[in-house]
C-alpha cells in the first residue's frame, strides 16, 4: 500500500494556482489546499527544472548531484541528462536500503530506469516516436525487463489522439488551418506524453507493492511557456490544462488513498515561488506551513518513513516526524553500474574502428554557455567558485559581457574589492 505519494508538477507557481482555484478550474488542488497543509516552495535562483527535479530527489544542490540542466557533455558530443550523471544517491535509493519498495515514473534525467532499485520508469518512455503506435519503439532498458510489456500497453501515441480530446483546449479547433500551423501537432504530443505518464502512475498505484511513488507531469509547464497570453483560438489552452492536470492529479491522489501523504510540488514559472499541497494522515487541515525549499523534500519523506540520511536540508515540521528518525548508512555508489554498458557510450570507439570520424564534441559557446549557468547557479552559495566559472569563460573569451558581469557580482559577495576596478574596466570597454 502507497505511505508517500510525491507528484512533481512543472509551471505550477503559487499565485496561478491560487487564482485557478478562484476561478473554478482546480477544485481537485482547491480540496487538498483546503484539506491539507500548503506552503510555498522556494527554488535555487537560475535552476534549470532538469537541474531542480534532481535537487528534489537528492536533497542537495547541483554542485553536488551534478545534474546541471538537461544536457551534458560527452564522447560523441552533447547528449540529454541521464542517470549517468547523478554524483548523490536518490531519494528512492536511500529508501530501498532500508528494504523500503519504490516506484517512479518520468523523473527528469532518470534514464536508464532499469537501473534503479525498484520499479522506475524513466523520462524517455512518454516520449512517441514513429508514425503511430505500432511503429513506436520502446527506449533501451526504460523500465524493468519484466514490465515492458505493461508498460508498452499503457503508452498513448499522438496518431491515437482525437479532435473531441483536444476541444478541452482547443473549442475552436475547426477554425485553426493546421496545414499552416503545428500548434495542434505540438498539442497532441504534449497531451499523449501527459495521458500516458498518467495511465501508467494509475498502474504503479494499482500494485500494492510500491510504498513509495514519485510521478512528474510536465504539461502544465510546458503549455504556460508556449501559451501564456496566447491570441484566439489559443487562448484557452492554459484554462484548459489548468482543469485537465487539476483532474490528473486529483485522480492519483483518490488511488493513493487516504492512508497516503499525498505531497504535490510546483516547481514556479518565471521567477515566482512555487506551492507544496500536502494532504494525509497527521497533516493538520488549512495549515499554512513555512516555505520548503527544494533540498526539504527528500528529507521529509524519508523522516515520514522513520529515516534519516544526514541530508542538509530540514523536515518540514507538521509532514513528518523530526526526531526519533533510524539514521541510513551512507551510500557509496549513486547507482549500481549496468551489466551491460549502454549503446551511446560505446557508440564513439565502435565508429572510430570502423574508420568513422567521430561526432563533433561541444562547440566553444555551449561551453561558455554552460559554465554561466553554472556560474549563476552556485552564485548566492559559493561566490568563490562562481567566479572561478565567470574567470574560466574570461580567458577563451575576454570580452564576455556576462562573464564580466558575474565575475563583478561574485567579487563582490566574496568581499575582494580588490578586483573590481579591473573587472569595471573591462565592462565599460566592452560594453560601453
Amino acid at each position: 500500500m502507497t505511505q508517500v505519494l510525491l507528484i512533481a508538477v512543472d509551471g505550477l507557481d503559487w499565485q496561478a494556482l491560487r487564482q485557478a482555484i478562484a476561478d473554478g478550474l482546480a477544485p481537485n488542488l482547491g480540496r487538498l489546499a483546503t484539506d491539507g497543509a500548503t506552503a510555498l516552495f522556494t527554488r535555487p535562483v537560475d535552476t534549470d527544472d532538469v537541474a531542480l527535479w534532481t535537487g528534489v530527489a537528492t536533497g542537495q544542490h547541483a554542485e553536488v548531484h551534478g545534474v546541471w540542466d538537461g544536457e551534458e557533455a560527452w564522447a560523441g558530443g552533447v547528449r540529454a541528462a541521464s542517470q549517468a550523471s547523478w554524483q548523490a544517491p536518490a531519494l528512492w535509493q536511500q529508501l530501498a536500503a532500508a528494504g523500503i519498495a519504490t516506484a517512479s515514473l518520468a523523473w527528469p534525467a532518470s534514464a536508464s530506469g532499469a537501473d534503479w532499485p525498484g520499479c522506475h520508469v524513466d523520462d524517455r518512455w512518454p516520449a512517441a516516436s514513429g508514425r503511430d503506435w505500432a511503429g513506436w519503439a520502446m527506449p533501451r532498458r526504460c523500465c524493468p525487463e519484466a514490465e515492458r510489456e505493461r508498460f508498452r500497453e499503457l503508452r498513448l501515441h499522438p496518431a491515437e489522439l482525437g479532435g473531441d480530446q483536444l476541444l478541452p483546449l482547443l473549442p475552436d479547433l475547426a477554425a485553426i488551418d493546421q496545414d499552416r500551423s503545428q500548434a495542434v501537432e505540438r498539442l497532441a504530443v504534449a497531451m499523449a506524453a501527459a495521458a500516458s505518464v498518467q495511465a501508467g502512475a494509475a498502474a504503479l498505484l494499482a500494485d500494492p507493492d510500491w510504498r513509495f511513488v514519485a510521478v512528474h507531469h510536465r504539461l502544465l509547464g510546458d503549455i504556460r511557456q508556449a501559451a501564456t497570453a496566447a491570441p484566439p483560438p489559443y487562448d484557452h489552452l492554459v484554462p484548459g490544462c489548468w482543469r485537465l492536470v487539476d483532474g490528473m492529479v486529483g485522480h492519483l491522489a483518490g488511488l493513493a488513498g487516504p492512508a497516503a501523504l499525498v505531497l504535490v510540488v510546483g516547481a514556479g514559472a518565471d521567477g515566482a515561488p512555487g506551492a507544496v499541497l500536502a494532504l494525509g494522515p497527521g497533516v493538520t487541515p488549512g495549515a499554512r506551513l513555512d516555505p520548503v525549499a527544494m533540498r526539504d523534500v527528500a528529507p521529509t519523506i524519508l523522516a515520514r518513513f522513520g529515516l534519516t540520511a544526514g541530508l542538509p536540508g530540514r523536515v518540514v515540521a507538521g509532514l513528518a516526524p523530526g526526531d526519533s528518525l533510524v539514521p541510513l548508512p551512507p551510500l557509496a555508489v549513486p547507482a549500481p553500474a549496468p551489466a551491460t554498458p549502454p549503446l551511446p557510450d560505446t557508440l564513439p570507439a565502435a565508429l572510430a574502428a570502423a574508420g568513422y570520424r567521430l561526432p563533433p564534441g561541444p562547440t566553444r559557446r555551449w561551453q561558455r554557455h554552460r559554465r554561466l549557468r553554472r556560474a549563476k547557479a552556485v552564485l548566492p552559495r559559493d561566490p568563490v567558485a562562481a567566479g572561478a566559472e565567470a574567470q574560466a569563460v574570461l580567458a577563451a573569451a575576454p570580452d564576455d559581457v556576462d562573464a564580466l558581469r558575474l565575475a563583478g557580482y561574485a567579487a563582490v559577495a566574496a568581499g575582494d574589492a580588490g578586483a573590481l576596478a579591473g573587472l569595471a574596466a573591462r565592462l565599460r570597454e566592452a560594453a560601453p
